[in-house]
């Protein structure tokens, strides 16, 4: 690994027999927590509205029922994201990336030697792909931009070093 950005690129694993990166969302509360956080909120929201109903303003219970809903809502928006990841990893001359995005998951293989890492410029933001014979994949999506180019960095020369090991 670089020892310039030790810091904003995820641990690389690596033996003698290749290596490999997750890259996972930086989530600030797991979703159990985040479950827990929600059960506290819509215990106290329910009970200010179930005092405010017992002191005759009945109408502020439904908009009570409303605000628990919304947070609900948020909280499973959050936890389907929550456990996104990319494993990039190089085994028997294999380059595997794995893509798991909103509780789906996709795996796309690629020769190292012929496997290349590309950057491009959208929405002023580079983002990042390997690619090979017209097959492209995006990864890093969840790095930032100087880990995307610190990653870019660390995948060119272990791509190099298995095409130096497949005499390419």
């Amino acid at each position: 690994m670089h020892e310039e950005a030790p810091h904003v690129l995820p641990r690389i694993a690596a033996d003698g027999h290749g290596f490999s990166v997750t890259v996972k969302r930086n989530c600030s509360i797991s979703p159990r927590a985040a479950l827990v956080a929600f059960a506290a909120c819509a215990a106290v929201c329910f009970a200010i509205g179930a005092g405010f109903a017992v002191a005759g303003a009945w109408l502020i219970l439904p908009f009570a029922g409303i605000e628990i809903a919304a947070l609900a809502a948020a909280i499973v928006v959050y936890a389907r994201r929550a456990g996104d990841y990319e494993r990039i990893s190089m085994r028997d001359g294999r380059l595997r990336v794995e893509v798991c995005d909103a509780g789906g998951s996709a795996v796309h293989e690629f020769h190292p030697a012929w496997a290349r890492v590309a950057m491009r410029r959208a929405a002023n933001e580079p983002r990042l792909f390997v690619c090979s014979h017209g097959h492209e994949v995006e990864i890093g999506r969840h790095l930032t931009v100087p880990a995307r180019g610190a990653l870019a960095r660390e995948l060119r020369a272990r791509l190099q070093g298995g095409r130096n090991e497949f005499g390419i």
